[in-house]
């Protein structure tokens, strides 16, 4: 079960406040694209070929930047670990919020097993 799940089952945080903290997290992800360029994986050009190939075909940024060859699979994976690092995890903004507080938190994370990508974000 992932975290986020559960506490809307117990009642520890409402519905609305884990959109709103979904909706706050993903508002705060790092694009891959941005990330990138940062890291050296793509040029600025490489960049905007892939969204102008995405403009036309809708289909994930990272999913298009393989296809076109710029990226590995592998490149891919690593970007996206490290967008994940980057983000702020789904407790630390419900905490944030005042949706839960931090030792509930940890008592619940602790207590169940939840894998380290359901803390980090759900997706």
């Amino acid at each position: 079960m992932r975290l986020g799940n559960h506490l809307v089952r117990c009642g520890l945080v409402t519905s609305e406040e884990m959109l709103r903290a979904l909706d706050q997290q993903m508002r705060g992800r790092i694009p891959i694209g941005q990330l990138a360029v940062q890291t050296g994986h793509l040029s600025m050009g490489q960049v905007f070929k892939i969204l102008s190939v995405q403009s036309e075909r809708h289909l994930p940024f990272g999913q298009l930047a393989v296809e076109l060859g710029f990226l590995s699979k592998a490149g891919l994976q690593e970007l996206l670990d490290v967008q994940t690092l980057r983000s702020q995890t789904l407790g630390d903004i419900l905490v944030d919020m005042g949706a839960i507080d931090r030792a509930t938190l940890e008592s619940e994370q602790s207590r169940h097993p939840f894998s380290d990508t359901d803390i980090q974000m759900i997706s």
